[in-house]
């Protein structure tokens, strides 16, 4: 049966993705089982892929993760992380559900016209799938960088979101002028150093070199939850209530930033002071010497075994997180 046959029912499919079939670790006794998953919005067919540990039934007080991948990003993100994210929570007995957002990977859509508003709108039919295809009573969002960003917009409209883990997520509802200036001159630095490097140059050649990309990174540019400067139009993103969406949201939140990301400290400080306003349950965790996208093994793993023993500790208590304000 075609993919969009299957994909225009909204259930997931028994077809094993090559690309993403898993192999079990053994750490637990879970086998896990990954599948294609699809689902309508707006008119659109966006696909994902579900993970669910071998055995697992759901019900009252079970506890999946669904993931969001940044603005330009697809579901498997940068270096695969959230692939390999989504196989240790799973093989540690949490199900799963990695989609790629409208207009980017294999969903449908024109990623000129998709925004953080589409995203959220998105991800809001997301966790009500997810919710329904595992027999969930609790949804833990995980963002990385823009997906933060959605998973602030989106958490307190879901009421089966209960927590939130955000990577390397950018301040939102504030201008980042300065933030950007910062990661300008970062990025500006590591490509000068990339010029001597021979490697550079055979890629370049080869035609490997990923010219927007570095365009985007040149930029500063990574998400765009921000306020408006003086004259600049009006978008669905600018006009959006972010500090309000973040204040109403009860339940716990867990930050993760790489000391090597220059905006990592103007953020945490940010979302340190917001979440101390709102009284709200935020834990933060540093990855040391980690650039943004956590580009290493060692700083991968340590997001992975950081961000699942804060999930494990979080999952007993989810169910007494109170529902999220008015927004």
């Amino acid at each position: 049966m075609p993919r969009a046959a299957r994909a225009a029912r909204g259930t997931p499919s028994q077809t094993p993705d090559t690309a993403d079939v898993a192999k079990a670790s053994g750490r637990t006794g879970f086998q896990p089982m990954e599948k294609f998953a699809s689902f309508q919005n707006e008119g659109s067919t966006l696909h994902g892929m579900l993970h669910i540990p071998d055995g697992f039934r759901g019900g009252p007080g079970s506890v999946g993760v669904l993931f969001l991948h940044g603005w330009s990003g697809n579901r498997r993100g940068p270096h695969d992380i959230l692939v390999a994210a989504a196989r240790g929570y799973c093989d540690g007995g949490f199900p799963c559900f990695r989609f790629d957002l409208r207009g980017r990977g294999d969903s449908e859509g024109d990623m000129d016209e998709a925004n953080l508003a589409t995203m959220i709108a998105d991800t809001e039919v997301a966790v009500q799938r997810f919710c329904e295809w595992a027999n969930l009573s609790s949804v833990v969002l995980a963002g990385i960088c823009s997906g933060g960003e959605v998973a602030i917009g989106a958490a307190p409209l879901c009421p089966t979101v209960k927590a939130q883990m955000l990577w390397s997520v950018p301040t939102v509802g504030v201008d980042r002028s300065r933030a950007r200036r910062a990661t300008q001159l970062h990025n500006l630095g590591e490509y000068a150093r990339k010029l001597f490097r021979l490697s550079t140059w055979q890629k370049a050649l080869s035609g490997g070199l990923n010219l927007p990309m570095i365009k985007q990174a040149l930029s500063g540019k990574g998400g765009a939850g921000e306020t408006p400067a003086d004259g600049e139009k009006a978008t669905p993103e600018l006009d959006m209530p972010w500090r309000r969406r973040f204040l109403a949201f009860r339940g716990p939140i867990l930050f993760v930033y790489g000391s090597g990301d220059p905006t990592a400290g103007e953020a945490a400080e940010y979302y340190r002071r917001l979440s101390a306003k709102g009284k709200l349950a935020a834990d933060f965790h540093l990855v040391d010497g980690a650039n943004h996208s956590f580009y290493s093994l060692p700083w991968k793993a340590e997001l992975i075994d950081a961000t699942l023993g804060w999930l494990r500790e979080r999952a007993r208590e989810l169910h007494t997180v109170p529902a999220a304000a008015a927004v």
